[in-house]
């Protein structure tokens, strides 16, 4: 499978996955990406389910001595 390959079925797949979003995230969107806020509900469940899965299928590692917090993620992946 070619790297779009994956990419595609990363997005595109309806695939029900067990994604663990926090409500703590959700917040964290709110109060820090400022287009979230004026989304419509269905764009603001579809990206929370992308975010996640994203989240869910990807290793993230900090930079030298940078330690990621689980605030960081969510707004790399956005």
């Amino acid at each position: 499978m070619s790297i779009w390959e994956s990419l595609r079925s990363l997005f595109l797949d309806k695939e029900p996955i067990e994604i663990l979003f926090k409500d703590e995230l959700t917040e964290y969107l709110s109060h820090n990406i400022p287009l979230y806020s004026k989304l419509p509900d269905a764009l603001k469940f579809r990206l929370r389910n992308m975010i996640g899965r994203y989240v869910a299928t990807t290793y993230f590692e900090g930079c030298g001595d940078l330690e990621l917090t689980e605030e960081m993620i969510p707004a790399i992946a956005e």
